[in-house]
């Protein structure tokens, strides 16, 4: 009886509190580890906390003893690693393989630092390798004695790979615009070139020259210099088409050496200008080829380009065109006494001839433009490029190998050029280029008319109705390709033979002006022979 008088009744005693144990994939009991670890009952606060640890899935979260053993291994861990906590409780972190090669470094560093981090690559239990973020942090009781570590691990394999491309991405795109501004201060210094003679030649026509024949020399000049501005701003683009993938071969079967030596007989000029011979060395038969007759031509006068640049006056250029021992290649190679290449340049060329990345931008001039054009050419026509040099002033040699293809039969005579007069109609809005067309056209005796816009271009084909009309495409009002769509639907000049002559020159141009009903389509500037040949063809 208490001091109030009543009774004091016998009240049982607490039941014991049940032991809540949180295990995830295995037969450990977490927190009787953590008990062991901390030195007491965990309150419900330990056990969520606990429950907290396991939840947590895309972290490996380890509790380390201040001996370096490992005293509790998480969910994550377990997911992360492949190792099951009753493969580690117990054992030293530095037996555990995926902990790394030293994991006590870490946590000695932790111990006096107070933190350590770093990243690196571990091994799971199957042997797959993942990019880990480890982190070391040393736990503390109230009086700051040490109770062990908390070592965590994350995997940033994706988003190493993903900050990797990244990078890649930003150094392709450095690099890119590195290139670009190489090729624009190339391209610059090539076309400045033509440009000086050329302005030069007009100030003295300017002046009133009295002697025709000094005359004379000067539009040669300027005939030369607007065909090497035409062929580099040409080969600019194709470059630009190569690189994209939009190059669309016109295969044919022609005689490699015939071509060739045609090349060659058109550059005499220049390599007597430079005070260089020039010759070339056919071989006995012809060299059967199938390939773009165009673009094969390009590539002949890339090389000649090349080794007239690089030798100096008094040196030689020597064009051979061959099959090879094995009778399956053509060979066409190119030799000059020039200046030649070390072995460094050498290298990096023959480097970049096998590399579609390759810089060849190396010496003076354009040699990086013209050979990446050889280079890309040749390999869409199967064939690949080499170079070789005996050293600095030993001269160099470039040589192309084309796959041999069967004997062609023989073609028919062609028919005169220019036999028939033909009706022309020139529709182009570039005054002097109509204008000089046209004076072109009547020369080689055909009746020409011209139209300065679409509308008028469609009128006067149906007043005239021509046998070939020359069209430009981007005329205002109406373009080229509707003036060649309203042409073939007219009964009265649907059967005349459309020429497109443009500025635009990529593969999908040529496609949609085919498509639109253009029979041909030539990039500007034109080459007079090859307008007058199509031509021929409306005959």
């Amino acid at each position: 009886m208490d001091a109030t008088g009543d009774s004091i009744e016998a009240r049982p005693s607490p039941a014991p509190r049940p032991q809540v144990r949180a295990q995830t994939g295995g037969n450990v009991d977490r927190d009787e580890d953590w008990q062991q670890t901390a030195g007491s009952e965990p309150d419900r606060d330990e056990v969520s906390f606990r429950l907290l640890i396991d939840g947590v899935e895309d972290m490996a979260i380890v509790l380390v003893d201040p001996a370096g053993k490992v005293r509790s291994w998480s969910a994550g861990a377990e997911r992360l690693t492949g190792y099951h906590a009753d493969e580690v409780m117990g054992r030293p972190l530095a037996e555990v393989p995926v902990a790394g090669p030293d994991p006590r470094r870490g946590l000695e560093a932790a111990l006096a630092r107070g933190r350590w981090r770093e990243q690196g690559w571990r091994t799971r239990k199957d042997g797959s390798r993942f990019w880990a973020d480890v982190s070391v942090i040393p736990l503390r009781g109230p009086d700051g004695d040490l109770l062990g570590y908390a070592y965590t691990t994350r995997d940033l394999t994706e988003s190493s790979r993903r900050e990797q491309e990244l990078r890649d991405d930003l150094l392709r795109t450095v690099e890119a615009s590195r290139r670009k501004d190489e090729l624009l201060g190339l391209l610059a210094h090539e076309m400045r070139n033509p440009l000086a003679p050329i302005r030069n030649s007009l100030h003295l026509l300017r002046r009133g020259l009295d002697d025709p024949r000094f005359a004379t020399d000067l539009y040669e000049v300027m005939d030369r210099q607007v065909d090497r501005l035409a062929r580099i701003v040409e080969d600019v683009l194709e470059v630009s088409r190569l690189s994209r993938g939009l190059v669309d071969l016109e295969p044919d079967h022609l005689d490699l050496g015939r071509l060739a030596t045609q090349a060659v007989d058109a550059r005499r000029g220049d390599a007597a200008r430079l005070g260089v011979s020039l010759s070339a060395v056919p071989a006995p038969l012809p060299i059967w080829v199938r390939g773009d007759a165009a673009r094969l031509r390009r590539v002949v006068n890339g090389l000649l380009d090349n080794a007239l640049k690089f030798t100096n006056r008094g040196g030689s250029v020597t064009l051979r065109i061959a099959a090879d021992a094995s009778g399956d290649q053509a060979v066409l190679s190119v030799r000059d006494t020039g200046t030649g290449m070390t072995a460094e340049v050498q290298r990096r060329i023959i480097e970049a001839l096998a590399r579609p990345d390759g810089d060849l931008g190396i010496g003076r001039g354009a040699l990086g433009l013209g050979l990446a054009l050889v280079r890309g050419i040749i390999e869409l026509h199967g064939g690949s490029v080499q170079a070789q040099s005996a050293g600095p002033g030993l001269g160099a040699e470039f040589a192309v190998l084309l796959p041999l293809a069967a004997p062609a039969a023989a073609e028919p005579a062609a028919s005169p050029e220019g036999a028939s007069r033909l009706r022309v109609l020139v529709v182009e809005d570039n005054i002097d280029a109509a204008e000089s067309l046209r004076r072109l056209l009547n020369l080689h005796g055909h009746e020409v008319s011209v139209a300065a816009d679409g509308f008028q271009g469609v009128a006067e084909a149906k007043r005239c109705h021509p046998d070939c009309v020359v069209c430009d495409i981007g005329l205002p009002g109406m373009d080229g390709y509707a003036v060649a769509s309203a042409l073939r639907r007219d009964p009265a000049t649907a059967g005349a033979r459309l020429i497109a002559v443009t500025g635009y020159g990529r593969a999908e141009d040529r496609a949609r002006a085919l498509s639109s009903g253009f029979d041909e389509h030539i990039t500007k500037p034109a080459d007079p022979e090859v307008l007058l040949k199509k031509l021929a063809r409306s005959g």
